[in-house]
């Protein structure tokens, strides 16, 4: 597995969040009326987040990155025990 830094700012800024546990870091990168959809449906991001990416430690290894025109590509692994081996993750914009 490697690992590297994200090229895109914006996308650096939220792994660096994201891997720091810093919520507040991870939603002042984000415009202030960004939205969260899953499986079509709106969701509350701040409830989201805190269920799925901050109510465990966890850690992002991205992989690979491209910049498509609808945004940010990534490949990335995630896991949530300290020492737990990472797992694909596909994230996008």
């Amino acid at each position: 597995m490697t690992s590297r830094e994200p090229l895109n700012p914006v996308v650096h800024r939220l792994v660096t969040a994201i891997n720091a546990g810093d919520r507040d870091a991870f939603l002042v990168t984000l415009t202030p009326h960004a939205a969260l959809t899953d499986d079509g449906h709106t969701r509350s991001l701040r409830d989201w987040i805190g269920r799925e990416i901050f109510s465990a430690p966890g850690h992002m290894n991205v992989e690979h990155e491209e910049e498509e025109e609808d945004g940010p590509h990534l490949l990335a692994r995630t896991a949530t025990t300290p020492g737990e081996r990472c797992r694909p993750s596909g994230a996008s914009r």
